[in-house]
């Protein structure tokens, strides 16, 4: 059964645990992005916006996936890979590394 296998987490993965963040969005985009960026730092007409709390890989790894063998980990938080990924302790990087690991990378 896939709801013993699949832990979907209303967080938003960061560098650090516990802090919020407002994650805004567009109903109507065909596409999805986690946070609009404005360079005028008006927010976006028919924007919906939520606060998130954060969560860090490592406490993912550690709430989450401790006993438990991870064969496929998904990673695609709008542009957070390098800041989430670099935090992890190389045990941590090297026990994601042992399944396979999916994710887009902004740069």
């Amino acid at each position: 059964e896939v709801g013993n296998r699949v832990i979907v987490l209303n967080r938003a993965v960061s560098a650090a645990s516990g802090n919020t963040i407002r994650v805004d969005y567009m109903p109507a985009a065909t596409t999805s992005s986690g946070s609009f960026k404005s360079t005028n730092n008006k927010d976006f007409v028919g924007a919906v916006s939520h606060k998130v709390q954060t969560i860090s890989l490592s406490d993912v790894i550690d709430k989450y996936a401790e006993g438990r063998r991870v064969a496929i980990f998904k990673l695609d938080c709008e542009g957070c890979e390098w800041s989430a990924v670099s935090a992890l302790s190389d045990a941590q990087f090297q026990y994601l590394r042992a399944g396979r690991v999916i994710g887009e990378l902004h740069m």
